[in-house]
């Protein structure tokens, strides 16, 4: 419907997919909080008439995360839900605000709503929006005020902060029509700007949607969860505080190095020259790869659903194999492919796997912990902060371990298939 945000049921929800990362909190994004917090900084450098600062209520909030459930902005907020109702909106019967662990601040089905059930619908003027054009009417947004006097400031790429800035002034204004939604903010952040020095430490690792539909029938106490993608951990963690435990779309980050596969190739047990010292032809794939020259990209992953960074695979592959005439026979997609078994070779193969192996052991001692001394902290009593970066760190490590368990298994198979072709 023209001007409504709708959220529908197509199906059942689980309450937390233990392997899924595309499944998210349904709360307010602590990004926009990150950009209201910068906002506020640069609201003390613009003057302000005694007037405009009437009718204002203070700007407090703490930005820690000393528990997995946040306390919000009022001990007393308002009834979202009812304002939302009151403003021609629609919220399911069966829904209710909830605040409790494991997700904090959220929505929770009270009773079973079947697949195909509407579960919310907003009308437009209850979207926080900014608007700066010459037909405001002169309020809060009028193109003279403050606000958009700031807003001018802002580049167009960096709308949030524009909404942060907006939100602000809805926050500091006594009465304002969109109190009810941000006395319901969570108080606390969870993202890791705001974390203490030693909590990062502990991480130890370097358009609007009109609709959201759901796969599974809501059971009741299941809280309702949004999906925010194909993503990755860092970006959960980074822009909406939370990781996602057995997250499929997770990775690992590691910089292509000749010397580090070198001593990888060495400790798995291959035997080439290439790695230090490839040759022409090599080095003309891996710069196709962009894998060498001035403009490289040399960041590599291990891990989410391709296990292996192709461009990665198709450099192990190539250095490895010694018959320029064999991988030319072959294109950068076939090279940068797991699915293709052994195109260069069996032998080759293996030996490029191993070296993978290699380089995730490699990857696991970078870390000053193991994953059992990592359950040991989160057993403990610690901060919030401090329990996200544990288990970032922890889902990272597991991460790396699955490729491993993995090309193990393929390595196993390539193995017995050349035993067989050799018999």
């Amino acid at each position: 419907m023209p001007g409504i945000w709708s959220l529908e049921v197509y199906g059942p929800i689980a309450s937390y997919p233990s392997c899924s990362r595309q499944t998210a909190r349904f709360v307010s994004s602590p990004l926009l909080k990150m950009v209201t917090v910068a906002a506020s900084k640069m609201l003390t450098a613009v003057s302000t008439s005694a007037a405009s600062l009437a009718h204002r209520r203070p700007l407090t909030c703490r930005a820690t995360a000393s528990a997995a459930t946040a306390s919000r902005l009022v001990p007393h907020p308002s009834d979202l839900i009812g304002w939302v109702r009151r403003e021609g909106g629609f919220v399911h019967p069966n829904l209710r605000i909830a605040d409790g662990d494991p997700y904090g601040l959220g929505v929770v089905a009270t009773n079973e709503i079947p697949p195909g059930s509407e579960l919310i619908a907003l009308p437009s003027h209850l979207l926080l929006r900014f608007d700066r054009s010459p037909e405001s009417d002169g309020g809060c947004d009028g193109p003279h005020s403050t606000l958009v006097e700031l807003a001018r400031r802002v580049p167009d790429e960096l709308w949030a902060m524009r909404l942060g800035l907006k939100l602000l002034q809805e926050r500091a204004t006594t009465h304002s029509f969109w109190w009810p939604y941000i006395s319901n903010l969570p108080e606390t952040f969870s993202i890791p700007i705001f974390f203490s020095g030693d909590d990062i430490k502990n991480l130890h690792y370097a358009p609007l949607i009109h609709q959201v539909v759901a796969d599974t029938q809501i059971k009741q106490d299941t809280h309702v969860l949004l999906n925010y993608g194909s993503l990755s951990n860092d970006f959960f963690l980074l822009d909406y505080g939370f990781v996602i435990p057995s997250n499929p779309h997770d990775h690992v980050e590691l910089k292509y190095d000749e010397a580090l596969l070198d001593a990888a190739s060495l400790a798995a047990g291959v035997s080439s020259s290439s790695f230090l010292s490839p040759s022409d032809w090599q080095q003309d794939i891996l710069s196709r790869l962009n894998l060498r020259g001035d403009e490289a990209l040399l960041k590599v992953t291990l891990g989410g659903p391709g296990l292996v960074d192709g461009r990665l695979l198709a450099a192990l592959r190539v250095l490895i194999s010694s018959n320029k005439e064999t991988v030319q026979r072959h294109d950068l997609d076939t090279l940068m492919s797991l699915s293709e078994v052994a195109p260069l070779g069996m032998s080759t193969e293996v030996a490029a796997l191993r070296t993978v192996i290699a380089l995730c052991v490699v990857a696991l001692e970078s870390f000053p912990t193991k994953i059992m001394q990592d359950e040991s902290i989160l057993k403990t009593a610690i901060s919030y902060s401090t329990e996200l970066a544990v288990r970032f760190r922890m889902q990272k490590k597991l991460t790396i371990i699955d490729v491993m368990r993995n090309l193990t298994q393929k390595v196993k198979k390539i193995s017995k298939m050349e035993l067989t072709a050799q018999n």
